[in-house]
């Protein structure tokens, strides 16, 4: 049974997208996961870098999942191959928001069509699905891919003093859809990004963390800030296979082994 990751955060440039390719890329390796990749977003960043084609180019997207052309398809029908083994993607582009924007307000598919479109094709298939959510605190967008989520992760910049604005109603968000939708959604962990531990302000912003929200919902892995992340990034590819011996895949690697041991964790409650 497929295990359902939203990576999340109403603020842009968090890294949500490079952490989404990186863990899917990781996830993927570990004991030969297969790992699905939904890209929530319209900008379809993490199309472009996962994707064989340009997210216009592709057959499908996300858009045909809410219906677009008058008919709705499946998580299966729609999920296409990536650049990398046992990595599919779901594509996005600004198809989306049209489809979107021409449901009825009162259509089940405006916030609910993520879980019409889960088949158990795909939750058999896939070891992890990844949604890679649009930068907003709220949104029709980010509250369908809750709606089917296990778990979040919420990626934050460690360099921003307004690092932990909004972190807050993200959470308390999480535990209104866990209520309303009977869902068993939780918040798997703070991720923090750009991060580096000699700094004052990184040391800082992660005690506040670990005060504000406990020591379990804080991963201990962080993304360190690094020109080899953004290298990857231009040239399109997960860290790992540009080099797999940086310090940056290093961490990732070392990220995705603490996903799965959390999860883990959970489930054995």
């Amino acid at each position: 049974m497929a295990q359902v990751i939203a990576l999340a955060n109403h603020k842009g440039g968090v890294g949500k997208t490079t952490c989404t390719v990186n863990l899917a890329y990781n996830l993927s390796r570990r004991k030969s996961s297969n790992v699905l990749v939904i890209d929530c977003d319209p900008q379809g960043n993490a199309s472009m870098t996962l994707g064989e084609l340009n997210p216009f180019d592709q057959q499908y997207t996300t858009a045909d999942l809410f219906g677009k052309n008058n008919r709705t398809a499946t998580f299966s029908e729609v999920a296409t191959k990536s650049i990398y083994d046992r990595v599919d993607i779901i594509p996005s582009n600004l198809d989306v928001s049209a489809t979107l924007a021409q449901l009825d307000p009162n259509s089940v598919r405006r916030f609910f069509g993520l879980q019409k479109a889960f088949d158990k094709a795909a939750q058999d298939k896939y070891n992890y699905i990844l949604l890679d959510c649009p930068p907003t605190i709220e949104g029709t967008l980010l509250i369908n891919a809750l709606v089917i989520t296990n778990h979040v992760i919420i990626p934050v910049d460690a360099e921003s003093n307004y690092a932990l604005s909004g972190v807050s109603h993200l959470v308390e968000v999480i535990k209104r859809i866990r209520e309303d939708a009977d869902s068993n959604i939780s918040v798997l962990g703070l991720l923090f990004t750009m991060f580096d531990s000699r700094t004052v302000a990184g040391k800082a912003i992660r005690e506040s963390a670990i005060s504000t929200f406990g020591e379990a919902h804080v991963f201990k892995n962080a993304i360190p800030r690094a020109t080899k992340i953004n290298q990857a990034a231009i040239s399109s590819q997960a860290v790992c296979d540009l080099d797999p011996n940086c310090a940056s895949c290093k961490a990732y690697r070392a990220l995705a082994k603490e996903i799965e041991e959390k999860i883990a964790a959970k489930i054995a409650r």
